[in-house]
C-alpha cells in the first residue's frame, strides 16, 4: 500500500494491467466504452487520458505495451477519431 493517495498515472498503470488479464472481447469491449466516454469529454481531458495511457503503456514490456496502444488506435480510428495514442 501507499503512504499517500495514488496519482493518476499511477492509477492507469494499474487500470492498463487490469485491462491486459482479461479476455480479449471483454478488453476490446471496455476500451470501446472508454473511447465512447472520452468522445463527450472537452480536448483537454481527452488529451491528459491519451497522455496518461501512452505513459502507462510505456511502463509495460514491449508486447504488452504494443497489444495495448494497437488496441486504443485501432478502436479509436475505427470509431472515427485520431490513431496515435503514444
Amino acid at each position: 500500500m501507499l503512504d499517500r493517495p495514488a496519482t493518476a498515472a499511477e492509477l492507469t498503470t494499474i487500470w492498463l494491467g487490469g485491462l491486459l488479464e482479461m479476455p480479449p472481447a471483454v478488453m476490446q469491449s471496455l476500451v470501446v466504452d472508454v473511447v465512447t466516454a472520452l468522445r463527450r469529454r472537452n480536448p483537454e481531458e481527452v488529451e491528459r487520458f491519451r497522455s496518461l495511457v501512452a505513459r502507462g503503456c510505456a511502463r509495460f514490456h514491449i508486447p504488452q505495451m504494443d497489444r495495448l496502444t494497437r488496441l486504443f488506435e485501432d478502436i479509436t480510428a475505427q470509431m472515427g477519431g485520431p490513431s496515435s495514442w503514444q
